[in-house]
């Protein structure tokens, strides 16, 4: 079994020196996880208990990517399907403001805003799932401005939605700030936000006022 787990931009080059495979998308990366039960490591060669090898997944090394004779896109695609599959109906994004009622929980311009995936860790490997995002702006009939909440979660927002006062300089202050306020740094993924063209399945990165591209 093969998964995906994002990580941010900091951690990619620590992870490159110790030969751990990245497969960078725009300015994060993604890095894979193998099961060692399904790799036929024993619990005894591994030193844990039975219970223990179960749960137990290793970085997939650029070493092991070689020996394989595979590559990165290869990778992507099949810890895409796991990742999917694993999600279910809950990879579907749905409106922050009836998440949030179901903890009766109101909140300020959750209206505006779709949750994706739902109580997936690691499920900001959705950011790389272009036939989830297409699927989604297709059903909308828009284009999505995307904020990388976390590592385990993104919010959406359709582009026919956006209220003219929320800018795309105001949507960055906010990620940069609730990032700096609210999330645990080992849950950080991204202070960008990004916007996704449905049709030619384009992802972006949008670049700060005064940046060139």
């Amino acid at each position: 079994m093969l998964r995906a787990k994002m990580v941010s931009a900091k951690e990619i080059k620590n992870l490159r020196e110790e030969g751990v495979a990245v497969k960078e998308i725009l300015d994060v990366g993604m890095v894979f996880l193998l099961s060692l039960a399904e790799a036929g490591v024993t619990a005894d060669e591994a030193g844990l208990a039975q219970e223990q090898l179960e749960n137990a997944w290793i970085k997939v090394t650029d070493r092991v990517v070689e020996r394989a004779g595979a590559d990165l896109d290869r990778l992507t695609a099949t810890a895409l399907e796991d990742f999917r599959e694993r999600a279910g109906d809950d990879l579907k994004p749905v409106k922050m403001s009836e998440l949030l009622a179901e903890f009766q929980v109101e909140e300020a311009g959750s209206e505006f805003l779709y949750v994706a995936p739902r109580f997936i860790e690691d499920g900001g490997v959705i950011l790389a799932d272009t036939e989830t995002l297409e699927a989604f702006a297709q059903e909308k009939d828009s284009d999505l401005y995307i904020i990388p909440s976390s590592k385990h979660e993104i919010l959406i927002m359709l582009e026919k939605e956006k209220p003219e006062d929320l800018t795309e300089e105001y949507l960055r202050g906010v990620i940069g700030h609730v990032n700096r306020t609210q999330v645990r740094d080992e849950d950080i993924l991204s202070n960008n936000l990004y916007h996704y063209t449905r049709g030619l399945r384009r992802l972006e990165v949008i670049l700060p006022i005064g940046t060139g591209a």
